[in-house]
């Protein structure tokens, strides 16, 4: 009986005390219930050994978790008590998914612990955030380098900003006829501004962050997954924008000429990897130097190797058209190895057909088993390469690496089982590798998952199908400036690079930093 009573009947149990206590005025008696309720999710999913069986406390899971930090929130919990239970109920999730390799050296549990952690990880010119988007109440938490917390409402439901989002996604997606339209003429659908405008008033303008700050480190909940943050608009005119608006070329105040965001998954779980655990597997013994390893898939993959790798595509156009070649991607990894050869040894592996037709000396091809042996070693992954999203497999997700003889693949499952605690750094320059299928329970499965879940310090992924020049462009710039840069910023300077040139975020937005920014 005293296992039983912890399972998921037992919460759904406390979940309905709580709610009956609260609407007869019983506020502290719904607190404890709630409180109960809460801890005994967060228990029990970490007590199911096998992941199928954890299912039973996902849908209460999220309703319990809402309700707690409502009530929490509307008893005058503070800021340091309300972070505490958003960020346990991050961590968990992050446990639950990422279990094989999530370090066990965790920071402070406490709350005042927890706050004083996060501001001894920041710069002065950084506040982190911690958004909660709920069905009655919505909040964020900030902390500061000074460790001076506190709480700020906003001004919507978890309907109206999942809403948003959707739309946001929509208008920036080349699966859409319409969307595409705007985007070949670099121009910004007036219900993209919208959206980027009210998303910008909810999570941006109540925060209040002050003159000075340069960077916002977001922990966002599963309602924000996949948001591009630096692509969201201040509505508040400016004269040059009256100005262009009247010549008939809007000029926008997005959010990345003003400051720079990264995302955190679990702050908990940064915390705990301030540096890489296999910080000597990254080193090449004879030169001391750390190792890169940059690998390039650029030939076009068939109709008939793109069912293979995913089947649910064999109705659509895709699957009946197949994937291009990547014209410029050969030039992105020539840059990419021009600016990382003075402080890395670099090790490229490429597509046979690219392979055959360039100068290959010391070049190796891009197969699964050859990409596995070496991803281990290296302090820098860059693979760049078609890639695709699979909704209905999100752990099947795929990078095409050779099509020439055979189909060779990398997938979101294959880096979750590789050791990548020695990499500072994992870029995938690819279609939609951010894009991720987000649980009841609030896990997001994908690349993310397999990439964070495998040790990797920071992971540099695209929101949305990319488009080959500008992705080059934009990397060339990226690692340019990662010379004399940290990850956040570079990621920044190459997006205003991009952007002097293309104003719709479609081309300079997708690329997002996980994880460590420096």
């Amino acid at each position: 009986f005293g296992e039983r009573r912890r399972g998921a009947d037992f919460v759904a149990a406390l979940l309905e005390r709580s709610r009956m206590a609260e609407a007869g005025g019983q506020s502290d008696e719904a607190g404890i219930y709630a409180q109960r309720a809460f801890d005994g999710v967060l228990d029990g999913r970490a007590r199911i050994g096998v992941e199928a069986h954890k299912v039973s406390f996902v849908d209460l899971g999220e309703d319990t978790a809402h309700h707690h930090l409502r009530l929490l929130h509307r008893h005058g919990a503070s800021a340091d008590e309300l972070l505490s239970a958003i960020e346990e109920w991050r961590l968990q999730v992050f446990r639950d998914v990422h279990r094989s390799t999530l370090p066990t050296n965790q920071p402070a549990k406490d709350a005042r612990g927890l706050v004083n952690d996060i501001s001894a990880a920041i710069d002065p010119g950084e506040v982190f955030v911690s958004y909660a988007i709920g069905p009655d109440v919505s909040f964020a938490v900030l902390v500061d380098a000074d460790g001076v917390s506190r709480t700020v409402r906003l001004p919507a439901d978890i309907t109206e900003v999942t809403a948003l989002v959707g739309a946001v996604s929509r208008w920036l997606s080349v699966e859409d006829s319409l969307s595409r339209n705007y985007i070949a003429l670099d121009r910004l659908a007036p219900d993209l501004v919208a959206a980027l405008q009210q998303l910008h008033a909810i999570l941006i303008e109540p925060l209040d962050i002050p003159d000075g700050i340069e960077r916002l480190i977001v922990s966002p909940d599963r309602t924000l997954v996949g948001l591009p943050w630096p692509a969201l608009i201040d509505p508040r005119e400016t004269m040059i924008g009256s100005v262009m608006e009247w010549l008939g070329r809007p000029s926008y105040r997005f959010l990345l000429d003003r400051i720079g965001v990264v995302v955190l998954p679990s702050v908990r779980v940064h915390l705990s990897r301030q540096e890489p655990s296999g910080e000597q597997k990254g080193t090449t013994a004879d030169t001391g130097k750390p190792n890169a390893l940059l690998v390039g898939g650029f030939a076009g993959v068939s109709a008939q190797m793109l069912v293979e790798a995913v089947p649910h595509l064999a109705d659509g156009p895709l699957g009946r058209a197949g994937l291009n070649a990547l014209t410029a991607g050969a030039d992105e990894l020539r840059s990419i190895q021009q600016s990382l050869r003075t402080s890395h040894t670099v090790s490229v592996l490429l597509d046979e057909t690219t392979r055959s037709k360039a100068d290959a000396a010391g070049v190796g091809q891009a197969t699964r088993a050859g990409v596995i042996e070496r991803l281990p070693a290296a302090d820098i992954v860059h693979v760049a390469a078609h890639g695709l999203f699979n909704p209905q497999a999100p752990m099947e997700s795929v990078v095409f690496l050779d099509t020439a003889e055979r189909l060779e693949t990398l997938t979101a499952r294959d880096f979750l089982e590789t050791d990548l605690s020695a990499s500072r750094l994992v870029v995938l320059s690819a279609c939609q590798t951010a894009a991720s299928e987000v649980a009841a329970g609030s896990e997001t499965f994908g690349f993310l998952r397999g990439l964070m879940g495998s040790g990797a310090r920071s992971v540099l992924l695209t929101e949305w199908s990319v488009d080959d020049a500008t992705t080059a462009e934009w990397f060339g710039a990226f690692y340019r400036e990662l010379d004399g840069a940290d990850i956040a910023g570079a990621a920044r300077e190459a997006a205003l690079a991009v952007r002097n040139n293309r104003n719709h975020p479609f081309f300079w937005a997708a690329p997002t930093v996980y994880g460590a920014w420096r």
